[in-house]
């Protein structure tokens, strides 16, 4: 990559964004400390991952069909599944006679930073969408795609907070 190329690119780059990213890696900070978390906290994504992916097959009835529905249900179950496990693994606790979680941290979203950042400058890959990307019947099956895994992804999470605060008690 050429230096000049390098430093035009930023010079070009909106302010806003350098304030989404300095936002990003202290989110991505954040999440390596443990932490509680109240459980109503954990149904806020999927409730709201649900209502885009309703949204979208409002915005395109006529090209959702059985197939396009069953990958979304696949990506559901498959999302859920990793998801619950990697909770067990990890070990989510419940705090007993309350309706709080404990977290420990995870270096996930820094290692996911890292890569689109690497993706980005390195390899030039463009991550900006179509203004009209969403109503795009061509790219329905990638969006449900996932959609359906980032909602099994945050169902799977709570499920396992849910039977952890079952089995250790609550008022």
């Amino acid at each position: 990559m050429n230096d000049a190329n390098f430093w035009q690119s930023v010079a070009a780059t909106p302010w806003w964004v350098f304030v989404l990213a300095s936002y990003t890696f202290y989110g991505c900070y954040f999440a390596t400390k443990p932490r509680e978390l109240p459980i109503k906290v954990l149904y806020l994504l999927p409730v709201s991952i649900i209502s885009m992916t309703c949204m979208t097959i409002g915005a395109l009835p006529n090209e959702v069909n059985f197939n396009n529905f069953m990958i979304w249900v696949d990506m559901v179950l498959l999302g859920t599944g990793l998801s619950y496990l990697h909770a067990q693994f990890v070990q989510v606790k419940a705090i007993k006679d309350t309706f709080i979680i404990a977290i420990p941290g995870t270096y996930i979203p820094f290692g996911v930073l890292i890569i689109a950042i690497i993706s980005k400058v390195y390899f030039g890959i463009n991550f900006s969408l179509k203004q009209n990307f969403f109503f795009d019947k061509d790219h329905l099956s990638f969006l449900l795609t996932s959609y359906g895994f980032t909602t099994g992804i945050f169902i799977g999470r709570l499920g396992y907070a849910l039977r952890c605060l079952k089995e250790r008690g609550y008022s």
